[in-house]
């Protein structure tokens, strides 16, 4: 399965929203106007929130993101290491590594050991975009969140 992760051309708030191959909408992301650490909502369509995204505020070297269920419970912090080009998913049920460069090419998700998706960036576009290669269907949402996430820590990043 393949998505597209497309931040909105015009948008104050950094919303964004994904599409499946064939052009359906699936998800979308909604963000908010004023927001120093970024915070995100991964929803369907029809508004169901799956996850929520942050990022940790006052980090220097070891940027991350904090990663929230639906309820507003802390399930994971994804973090990058300055010196480093792997993303680490720390506190989640599984060992999950986020290995190569999102900003030159594409970054592959290893959870346990075994791949189970690639991160590309999408040069094709003005805007922000991503695409999200996986067979695991029911872990969708967060895969996305996953991409939101390491957007979130390289916008961050950006900002310093």
């Amino acid at each position: 399965m393949v998505f597209y992760i497309k931040n909105k051309l015009i948008s104050m708030t950094g919303d964004s929203f994904v599409t499946d191959d064939r052009g359906n909408n699936c998800f979308r992301i909604d963000g908010k106007l004023v927001s120093p650490s970024r915070k995100k909502r991964i929803c369907d369509m029809t508004g169901k929130c799956y996850y929520r995204v942050r990022n940790k505020l006052f980090t220097f070297f070891n940027k991350s993101a904090l990663i929230y269920d639906a309820e507003g419970k802390r399930i994971a912090r994804v973090r990058r290491n300055a010196f480093s080009i792997k993303y680490r998913v720390q506190g989640y049920k599984d060992e999950i590594l986020l290995q190569g460069r999102i900003f030159s090419g594409q970054m592959q998700i290893i959870r346990n050991g075994e791949p189970i998706g690639v991160i590309r960036r999408d040069f094709s576009l003005i805007r922000d975009a991503f695409i999200l290669e996986t067979d695991l269907e029911e872990e969708v949402p967060f895969l996305i969140t996953l991409v939101v996430a390491v957007d979130n820590i390289q916008d961050d990043g950006e900002r310093d």
